[in-house]
């Protein structure tokens, strides 16, 4: 009972109690302030704010829990160097990648386990949204990558993480006439379809599976031949 962690006759931690009993839970324990009224203890449920279990709530605590097991798995198996932080691509797509790779997107999932918001489920196509749903298998997101003119087949669907897709898709280069050499499309393939999602969701702007396709090719062009121009050396005075 936690009414024995109390001094005698009053509602006040023992300290000397908890130490002996939880010394590594000490600070926790202290920071709780018990009812001055005497009100009798009751259980609470912390994944709502009434304090009270829903078959619900246990459902989104069990996934969140599954998913944050599968996100620690998938980071013991990414290489961080190779996987995000050399890709030859956009700052703000490595950034992307990162937070993707660490289920740190603000996908209805996430939100949802976060209490954000009250449903999981993809504006678009009604399935729980989590960044996998997201990149590889969303119906939406599985003909870009069929339609991406890769060297190799790539299948999107075939994947059960996002870390497994992406490695995946790290040596998969595009077809000679797409104009990127050895260089990989796959990053701008995913950040257009977070883009093209954000579109959809909040200016009700549609994009096909060509056009989300050809923006991707056309930005990683972009950026390419960015990367070849020289700036003019100024002369010194």
């Amino acid at each position: 009972m936690v009414a024995n962690l109390f001094k005698l006759h009053s509602r006040e931690w023992d300290t000397e109690k908890i130490e002996s009993l939880f010394p590594s839970l000490v600070p926790k324990i202290l920071s709780i302030k018990p009812s001055k009224q005497g009100a009798p203890d009751r259980r609470i449920w912390l994944k709502n704010t009434a304090g009270v279990y829903s078959t619900k709530t246990g459902y989104y605590s069990a996934l969140e829990d599954r998913e944050n097991q599968e996100s620690i798995l998938q980071q013991q198996q990414f290489n961080w160097i190779r996987d995000v932080w050399t890709l030859p691509t956009a700052e703000k797509i490595k950034v992307f990648i990162w937070k993707a790779s660490l289920d740190a997107l603000p996908v209805n999932a996430n939100l949802a386990n976060r209490q954000i918001i009250l449903k999981p489920d993809c504006a678009i196509c009604g399935e729980s949204e989590s960044i996998l749903h997201l990149c590889f298998l969303y119906p939406f997101a599985q003909r870009v990558w069929d339609r991406v003119p890769f060297a190799s087949s790539f299948r999107a669907a075939a994947h059960d993480s996002f870390g497994a897709g992406w490695r995946a898709l790290q040596d998969n280069i595009c077809l000679p006439p797409v104009g990127l050499g050895q260089r990989i499309l796959a990053p701008w393939v995913i950040w257009n379809l977070w883009t093209a999602r954000n579109y959809c969701i909040f200016q009700d702007i549609g994009f096909s599976e060509q056009e989300t396709i050809t923006k991707a090719i056309g930005d990683a062009c972009e950026w390419v031949n960015a990367q070849s121009i020289i700036p003019p050396s100024h002369p010194r005075e």
